[in-house]
């Protein structure tokens, strides 16, 4: 309690420090108005709820090592391997304080992403050079940034309104700090996409976000991508090490270092936390990352057992199997209703929902939501009444693993909704990776086959499909341009590009991607749009477009893809997405068919390709 406190004061005297160093600097004229919403803040009442509400959220974390206790970010943030521009390698400050333009992090499942974005926010306070404001966005509930930033004001008594914030996003003294691009749904993205670019570019303001690989976001020109890497040998020590302040280290860290395999195993921060809570109690080392995952939950049982000193210590009287198969259903569940975050009632309502699947008794459901609770931690506290996964590749794999349990035809009916899903977004493509490893013959058999029929991918027919998908991801997109003069006086007309629909790449491409890189690319790996940089009247009277005018300039419409057949970007398209077709169908013809069900089902459909 008294940590907390010392915790606590921390954050408000940080808070204080940056906003007076903020207020004593010069602001522009036009936007003075935005500093009452900082004066406001400095009033104790006002910066304790602001501090109580969302500060304290961001510093302090609740991990599997210490479940049910609140600890600072410095106490578990280890520095992690950060690479730049041409894989130069980069620090933490260089993010901070060499920022002079937007930046986007990216990281795969486990990376750290979340846990480096809140080191930034204590840095920035730290540093008091801008305000930093944080945003998971997978909570924006249909609100925009401005918008939830008012609300958030409001909460805490500082009254405001959008254009004030705006002035605020304005004035060069803010760092919008957005969490979790990825983990927005698919059809809401390309929304967000467009309001990042305005406050970048309408209002100026620093930008740091998160996301996993190949997202729209990661193709965003005017972002910098700066991409995790995977962990050295040097770097699984000091996380080890930074884990294990308290307890004797010597026997994992020796393991550790007497490991040539090691850095392929433990390649990511959850995997290395994971690691460190089962090795005591592992029947033998994990040799990757499904190992660990496969293993987890016997073993936080057994070590919860070994700790308390009891053969059996559950509430429900379940077997470890039985509650790690009800277990699997929520999380099943869990994943494909996309809840990952409940009340107390919530989650038991969703454990009795599970239990169905598995034994008859539904009123034992409080029982095994306290054992999923304590004894498991996978499942813990955050903030008041508020349950969420340890990390969110905890249900991804468990979902995965509850599939691959269940009886051929209720597979069929599963797959098939998860193609149906994986071929309009990708929230579903951890699922997907792991039951590639875990459900191997049923994943090729109810995934790639239904794919390759689906689209009926075969030689002669890949020129077609391959126009076909392409022109599907362009069709009723347009640019808009602006032609005006440069001055009332001057005849000399100006072309500027006022909005572009994004392009994705076809869905068909990024699954197989998915399924050949274990990862999608949703746009393309270069810029379709050069032309428009340096496009004037001359080259804009040789396309079609449509004239829309205005009382200070003219407005263009484009077809898209008008723009793409008359700078021949077209046909680069086509070639992009033939390859990877070609590539996948290069690979599939090396799987292994002898255990799948409908071998000669598949065998000729990829004979044919």
């Amino acid at each position: 309690m008294i940590i907390d406190i010392i915790k606590a004061t921390l954050a408000k005297e940080l808070i204080k420090f940056t906003i007076k160093k903020l207020l004593d600097t010069q602001w522009f004229v036009n936007i003075e108005n935005s500093r009452e919403i900082l004066s406001l803040l400095l009033d104790d009442s006002y910066l304790k709820k602001y501090i109580d509400n969302n500060i304290i959220q961001i510093l302090l974390m609740r991990t599997i090592i210490q479940p049910n206790t609140d600890i600072f970010i410095d106490e578990i943030y280890s520095p992690l391997p950060l690479l730049g521009y041409i894989d130069e390698k980069i620090t933490l400050n260089d993010l901070i304080i060499s920022n002079k333009r937007n930046i986007n992090i990216i990281g795969l499942v486990g990376q750290g992403k979340s846990t480096l974005l809140r080191k930034i926010f204590l840095e920035e306070i730290t540093k008091g050079n801008r305000f930093p404001i944080f945003i998971q966005l997978r909570k924006l509930n249909n609100t925009t940034i401005v918008e939830h930033i008012v609300k958030t004001l409001n909460e805490t008594g500082v009254k405001t309104n959008n254009r004030q914030v705006i002035d605020l996003l304005m004035s060069r003294k803010v760092v919008l700090l957005l969490d979790g691009f990825d983990e927005v749904k698919s059809n809401h993205r390309g929304n967000l996409l467009d309001e990042i670019r305005c406050v970048k570019n309408q209002y100026n303001c620093f930008i740091i976000t998160t996301s996993r690989p190949n997202t729209e976001l990661c193709y965003e020109p005017s972002f910098n991508n700066v991409l995790i890497d995977k962990l050295s040998k040097k770097e699984i020590l000091s996380i080890t090490e930074k884990i294990n302040k308290k307890t004797d280290t010597k026997e994992i860290i020796r393991f550790i270092e007497n490991n040539e395999e090691i850095e392929k195993i433990l390649s990511t921060p959850i995997l290395v936390t994971l690691f460190n809570i089962c090795h005591p109690f592992l029947k033998t080392p994990p040799k990757d990352a499904i190992d660990f995952y496969k293993n987890i939950f016997e073993t936080l049982i057994v070590r919860h057992q070994k700790i308390q000193n009891v053969s059996r210590d559950m509430e429900s009287n379940l077997t470890s199997n039985q509650l790690l198969n009800i277990f699997c259903t929520l999380c099943y569940c869990a994943v494909i209703t996309e809840r990952f975050d409940f009340t107390l009632d919530e989650l038991i309502s969703l454990v009795e929902e599970s239990i169905s699947f598995e034994i008859a008794d539904t009123k034992i459901s409080e029982f095994i939501t306290n054992d999923i609770l304590n004894i498991t931690n996978l499942i813990t506290m955050e903030g008041y009444n508020r349950y969420v996964f340890l990390h969110k590749s905890i249900p991804e794999f468990h979902a995965a693993l509850f599939i691959s349990k269940q009886r051929i035809e209720k597979k069929e009916v599963i797959y098939k909704t998860l193609l149906k899903i994986a071929l309009c977004e990708d929230r579903m493509d951890n699922v997907l990776c792991y039951l590639m490893n875990l459900d191997t013959d049923c994943f090729n058999q109810f995934v790639i086959l239904d794919l390759i029929e689906l689209y009926d991918i075969k030689l002669d027919n890949i020129n077609n499909l391959v126009k076909t998908i392409v022109n599907e991801t362009f069709q009723k997109k347009f640019i808009s341009l602006e032609e005006k003069h440069k001055t009332d006086i001057d005849n000399d007309i100006i072309i500027s590009v006022k909005k572009v629909d994004a392009i994705i790449t076809p869905q068909l491409t990024q699954l197989i991607q998915l399924i050949t890189k274990n990862s999608r690319e949703t746009s393309y790996p270069f810029d379709l749009w050069h032309n428009l940089e340096n496009i004037n009247p001359q080259s804009i009277r040789k396309i079609t477009y449509k004239e829309i005018n205005n009382d200070s300039h003219k407005e263009l419409h484009i077809k898209t893809d008008d723009y793409l057949i008359h700078f021949n970007i077209i046909e680069k398209l086509i070639h992009h997405n033939k390859n990877i077709i070609i590539d996948f169908a290069s690979k599939m013809k090396n799987l292994p068919t002898k255990k799948i069900n409908n071998s000669i089902a598949l065998f000729n459909a990829i004979k044919n390709i």
